[in-house]
C-alpha cells in the first residue's frame, strides 16, 4: 500500500509541475497580448479562463497530495 501512495504522489507531483509550467506560459501569452496596441479581448478572455482552469486543477492536486502526505505520516506514527 505504501508504494502505491508513493507512486501516486510522484505522478500527481509531476502533473502539478506540468500544469504549473503551462500556467506560466499562459501568463506570458496574456502579458504579450496585453501589451499589443489593440489587444484582442476575446483571446484574453480565453487565455484567462484557461489559466483559471489550470489554477483549479493545481489546487485540487495539491489537496490530494496533502492527503497522501497525512496518510504517510499517520502510517509512520502507528
Amino acid at each position: 500500500m505504501n508504494s502505491r501512495l508513493t507512486t501516486r504522489a510522484t505522478s500527481l507531483d509531476a502533473r502539478a509541475n506540468a500544469l504549473a509550467s503551462r500556467k506560466q506560459r499562459l501568463d506570458a501569452e496574456i502579458d504579450a497580448e496585453m501589451i499589443r496596441p489593440a489587444p484582442c479581448h476575446l483571446q484574453l478572455g480565453k487565455l484567462k479562463r484557461s489559466k483559471l482552469r489550470l489554477k483549479d486543477e493545481i489546487a485540487e492536486i495539491e489537496g490530494v497530495l496533502s492527503t497522501v502526505q497525512r496518510a504517510r505520516l499517520e502510517r509512520r506514527a502507528s
